[in-house]
């Protein structure tokens, strides 16, 4: 059974018909995960350390500025979009939920909300998302949210772009967005299957 990641899913979802075969192709070469490869991954846990006590921003910040040089202007870019979220965090931090799957038809998609808060209305997940392209349109959110919603079940979500610090909720209305994903489910199991 394949099992990506919940960005490369996303990635292949939206993309159009045959760059679909090529992202599975993608995919299935390049083997497992690989942290270092994945270019955010540093940033990404300085901050979820931040987030629960374990740094302070400012430390996050110095951490930032002395990053190898293609990823210190990054980072220092991002992180100023997240002290803009910081200053209007929607609670007060909570235990961050395991790490969860989706599944459909033999496809496995790892879900890891990296934040959690406590809300008047109970548990908000947080997914952060740092890329600059392709940025976070409706639709793209609306997927990641779903996806999100159905592995970390009880828990509201939301979608954070780092990049700009703006929080986008989890207000699903597309009662057709299931369907979708595990039709694009299914095609992907036998995209891979087929690929040699």
């Amino acid at each position: 059974m394949p099992e990506i990641s919940l960005t490369d899913f996303v990635d292949y979802a939206l993309a159009p018909g045959p760059s679909q075969l090529v992202k599975v192709r993608e995919l299935k070469q390049r083997g497992e995960y690989e942290p270092a490869h994945d270019y955010w991954r540093d940033l990404r846990e300085w901050i979820i350390d931040a987030e629960y006590g374990r740094r302070t921003l400012r430390q996050v910040e110095q951490l930032a500025l002395a990053a190898r040089v293609g990823k210190s202007a990054n980072y220092q870019a991002a992180l100023a979009g997240f002290r803009k979220f910081a200053r209007r965090r929607p609670g007060t931090i909570a235990t961050r939920p395991k790490r969860d799957r989706w599944e459909h038809d033999g496809l496995i998609v790892r879900v890891n909300p990296e934040l959690c808060y406590r809300t008047p209305s109970g548990r908000l997940c947080v997914k952060l998302y740092f890329k600059k392209e392709p940025r976070p349109t409706k639709h793209r959110a609306d997927i990641i949210l779903l996806l999100v919603s159905q592995a970390i079940a009880n828990h509201d979500v939301a979608l954070l772009d780092v990049p700009t610090g703006k929080l986008i909720e989890g207000k699903l209305t597309k009662s057709d967005l299931p369907i979708y994903l595990r039709a694009q489910a299914t095609a992907f199991v036998q995209m891979w299957q087929q690929l040699t």
